[in-house]
């Protein structure tokens, strides 16, 4: 990625980030990753499956406890975030991962360590364990 329109690109990433503490970046109808959480020491947040504004909004929930002193562990269950049920955090292994979290990887000059936020299906089951709904896992696989 080169060019005029990039560099603007990362002047608005830049600009959220100085506002916000955190920018959103959307792939596809169905993938967002953010960047800024690394630079509070945190890794970045990446949801998949759910339709921009709802990923956003989780991420913003996320956010909010992040900035009130929680660092967000992979394997824990963390209510508050949605809205009636948890959600789970994994680690994302960027190596096998479908989309590349390219805004993140050129604003900090390389990659970060990130996180991914699962979602149950509607008995309560995250993707990888047993009986958990084939759809709703298969909508969360970031993998390639």
């Amino acid at each position: 990625m080169s060019g005029g329109w990039v560099d603007e690109m990362m002047r608005t990433v830049e600009g959220n980030i100085t506002r916000c503490g955190w920018h959103s970046t959307g792939v596809g109808g169905g993938f967002l990753y953010t960047t800024g959480l690394t630079g509070g020491d945190h890794p970045e947040l990446v949801v998949a499956g759910l339709p921009p504004d709802t990923a956003h909004g989780l991420v913003a929930s996320a956010f909010d406890l992040i900035k009130s002193g929680t660092m967000l562990a992979p394997g824990k269950d963390y209510e508050g975030i949605a809205a009636g049920f948890p959600v789970r955090f994994k680690t994302v292994d960027q190596d096998a991962c479908l989309h590349p979290l390219s805004v993140t990887t050129r604003f900090y000059g390389g990659r970060v360590p990130a996180l991914q936020l699962l979602w149950p299906d509607p008995q309560g089951r995250f993707p990888g364990e047993p009986y958990c709904d084939r759809r709703m896992a298969a909508a969360q696989d970031i993998s390639v």
